[in-house]
């Protein structure tokens, strides 16, 4: 199984959410948007611990079973179908929560 973790379920896993680390275990791959880095980096900076959850964070990318996803042309064009799909049906999203359907 693969899976793509967003904000919440990464916030969740490092807090211990059990279903989410269980999740995690069974995946062959995970995978994390530059979206969703950024969304992480935006929350750690809210807070207090802001370097110890970036360490965190950047010793998660580094395990092998982890595949960091950048934004390409593509990808942007299949947010921008997606995006106005949700749209003309109309049952819009949050724009960062269309990236993690990708």
């Amino acid at each position: 199984m693969k899976i793509l973790l967003d904000t919440n379920a990464y916030s969740h896993l490092k807090r211990g959410h059990r279903r989410v680390a269980e999740l995690v275990r069974m995946s062959e791959e995970i995978f994390l948007s530059a979206i969703i880095i950024g969304e992480l980096l935006y929350g750690f900076r809210q807070g207090s611990r802001i370097d110890r959850n970036i360490e965190e964070l950047k010793a998660f990318l580094n395990n092998p079973y982890v595949t960091f996803v950048p934004i390409s042309f593509t990808t942007a064009e299949h947010y921008a179908q997606i995006a106005m799909s949700l749209r003309t049906k109309g049952r819009p999203i949050p724009s960062n929560d269309i990236w993690g359907i990708m």
